[in-house]
């Protein structure tokens, strides 16, 4: 359309005006009608910017910075009573509301798309409404300055009380043009609170779930050897062991563990436990002394292991179920492996206890023979999200919730096939992955380490900060 040809409409005292001309909108500018802040929309637009944003205002004209172009916020009513769609994405009006909007000067071909059907019944109902007031008012105004003109007149020429009544009239009369101001100027400041809110919560940033891990947790329980080495599959059946070995457990991988040193491990861990079951003690201690008495072997004790453990220590992989299982650790003997848990007598300090292992199995592999043979299997899906949230938004003395809604989060439940006892993991993927995937489902790791998903252990909403609920 030629720029000469653009038409636009205005929203001016709670009625839509339009359309106008460009050549005529400049005439309302230049005459004080149209100011910046008036809401305008051009021909063919779907949303009301201010009129600034289109039309020149010179130099005296605010700064405006037009609303982020994101997904418009839902405005309802906390009563059930406002709509939850927005108007472009619901059904088409109805004939006979279309044509009674546009009759009533509420909106015009070109605006008329913008509302949904509720917003529409809500504009007529309260247009009608407004007329209603209107009209009894100009004819209450009439009758009673008439009969109040002619009343005041015959008191003031039949007694002193005349000029009394007449000025209470007149104040009464004052009052209600008062009120009728404020109420207009209330509902201004509101809308602009509204639009303000609205802006405010566009721009709010929606973090993704959290307590959430990277790739390197799946990378951390599958250990992956660079080029040829040797890879250790370790067996452990915790139901065998102490109880206190049972606290935080990690497979430890040393460079060297000769029987000199897996024998002061194994006489270590022997007394720590006695600690941990006094009564096995050849000393009966009470509470004290037995808090006394382990911090000394602790102290003297742990020097010489610990120091060993920090200088010859290769690799460590924790453990997250104590259920009997089987784990990878990267190293080249078996013999120089240990189950390295912390035991803690009373409030003193843990102690770092070693069990060398020695039913582990070495095997040889490279590292695309290890990703093409891993892998995870399905046990369930769930889908999150798409929930309203937002604030609670007071206009005229109601309460409106004022929001949008969430992103759809799409969770998979895994876990590594080869280990049945292992524990399993929510993995968030993307719509497609999800869409695509059945329960039992064999997944590569190599497929799963490609994606950038995000691993949890339960699936988690989206992180809602400030003063941003989800509804309820």
């Amino acid at each position: 359309m030629p720029e000469s040809q653009k038409t636009f409409n205005f929203f001016i005292n709670g009625e839509i005006k339009g359309p106008f001309t460009e050549v005529e909108a400049n005439a309302l500018v230049a005459s004080g009608k149209i100011t910046a802040e008036t809401l305008c929309a051009p021909e063919g637009a779907t949303a009301w910017d201010p009129a600034a944003k289109h039309l020149s205002f010179g130099n005296s004209a605010p700064s405006i910075h037009p609303s982020p172009a994101t997904s418009t916020p839902n405005f309802t009513s906390i009563n059930g009573t406002g709509g939850n769609d927005s108007p472009q994405n619901g059904p088409e009006l109805p004939q006979h509301i279309r044509q009674k909007l546009i009759k009533l000067g509420l909106a015009s071909a070109t605006t008329i798309d913008m509302f949904n059907e509720r917003q529409a019944i809500a504009a007529i109902k309260g247009h009608e409404t407004g007329v209603r007031k209107a009209k009894n008012a100009r004819i209450l105004g009439a009758i009673g300055g008439f009969s109040g003109g002619a009343l005041v007149a015959l008191l003031v020429c039949l007694t002193p009380l005349g000029g009394i009544i007449g000025e209470i009239m007149g104040k009464a009369f004052a009052s209600e043009k008062e009120r009728y101001t404020k109420t207009r100027a209330s509902i201004s400041d509101d809308l602009a609170r509204l639009d303000n809110e609205k802006g405010a919560l566009d721009s709010a940033e929606l973090r993704p779930p959290g307590n959430g891990s990277s790739g390197d947790k799946l990378r951390n329980r599958v250990r992956i050897p660079l080029n040829k080495r040797s890879l250790l599959l370790v067996k452990v059946d915790f139901s065998q062991l102490d109880p206190a070995l049972r606290q935080k457990p990690r497979i430890v991988y040393f460079k060297k563990l000769d029987s000199s040193m897996r024998r002061k491990m194994e006489a270590q861990l022997a007394v720590a436990l006695k600690y941990k079951n006094p009564e096995k003690l050849a000393e009966k201690l009470d509470e004290t002394e037995l808090a006394a008495s382990w911090t000394l072997f602790r102290n003297e004790e742990n020097n010489l292991i610990a120091e060993f453990a920090k200088t010859e220590k290769t690799a460590s992989v924790e453990i997250t179920d104590t259920s009997t299982g089987e784990w990878r650790i990267e190293g080249r003997s078996s013999q120089n492996i240990a189950l390295a848990a912390d035991i803690t007598v009373g409030n003193s300090a843990p102690l770092t206890v070693y069990l060398p292992i020695n039913n582990a199995t070495t095997i040889v592999t490279t590292q695309e023979e290890m990703l093409e043979t891993e892998r995870y299997v399905v046990l369930g899906k769930r889908q999150l999200g798409n929930k309203f949230y937002g604030t609670i938004f007071r206009f005229q003395g109601r309460a409106y919730f004022l929001g949008k809604k969430s992103p759809a989060l799409y969770y998979v439940q895994m876990r590594q096939e080869e280990f049945p006892n292992s524990a399993p993991i929510w993995v968030l993927t993307t719509e497609e992955f999800f869409n695509k995937t059945t329960e039992a489902s064999l997944i590569p790791t190599k497929e799963l380490m490609g994606h950038s998903f995000r691993f949890y252990d339960k699936p988690t909403e989206h992180d809602i900060g400030g003063r941003y609920n989800f509804k309820s």
